[in-house]
């Protein structure tokens, strides 16, 4: 069973979140950090925020799914980061996930708000420390509402996972580590997506 340690969460958006404990840093300004209280109390103000109607308001916003990257070498990765993705975001309170067969500029164009989410497995790493192997991995989304396609907001979060070295020793092992790290950093980003979600959507 891997030991899942030291997950960081960072993120980087073109707004702050208006909370008194909470703040999210500029485009460019953010950095890798463990989790702590205030990081907690954002995401469940986050949370909260984005579950409760607006005036006028009751039904839940409208999110796609889009193209999920990775690189040609992890390219067997893909329906890890995909599935994560998936259930990580219809999980949100307050978010309607669209169909992979739903048009979503139709919807937009209708009126709806739509958020469009893409992502890409960033970082994929393995390191042998004595008898045993640290796999880490990173991923990155890149959240925007329609209609236009203008960035409103950048999400990432990783984790990484110990494991002994006789775990990965078969192909089957070390891929089976790879997806549990790789869904471990979608859950890592998945919890800072509320607030972004909240600022696309405005």
């Amino acid at each position: 069973m891997p030991r899942f340690f030291a997950a960081f969460f960072a993120v980087s958006a073109l707004f702050t979140f208006g909370s008194a404990n909470a703040s999210v840093r500029p485009l460019g300004q953010a950095g890798a950090r463990e989790l702590d209280v205030l990081q907690v109390d954002a995401t469940r103000a986050a949370l909260q925020a984005l579950a409760a109607p607006s005036k006028g308001h009751s039904k839940n916003l409208l999110v796609k799914l889009g193209d999920m990257k990775t690189e040609p070498a992890q390219r067997s990765l893909s329906p890890a980061l995909v599935n994560a993705s998936r259930a990580a975001i219809a999980d949100i309170p307050g978010v309607t996930l669209m169909g992979d067969g739903e048009d979503a500029e139709a919807m937009a164009a209708k009126g709806s708000t739509v958020v469009v989410i893409s992502g890409k497995l960033r970082e994929l790493g393995q390191a042998r420390e004595g008898d045993e192997v640290v796999m880490s991995a990173k991923v990155e989304y890149v959240l925007y509402k329609l209609p236009g396609r203008a960035i409103a907001a950048i999400v990432s979060g990783g984790a990484k996972a110990r494991v002994g070295a006789s775990s990965v020793k078969t192909p089957s092992g070390r891929q089976q580590l790879e997806r549990e790290v790789v869904s471990a950093a979608v859950e890592s980003a998945a919890r800072r997506a509320p607030a972004a979600l909240q600022a696309a959507a405005k």
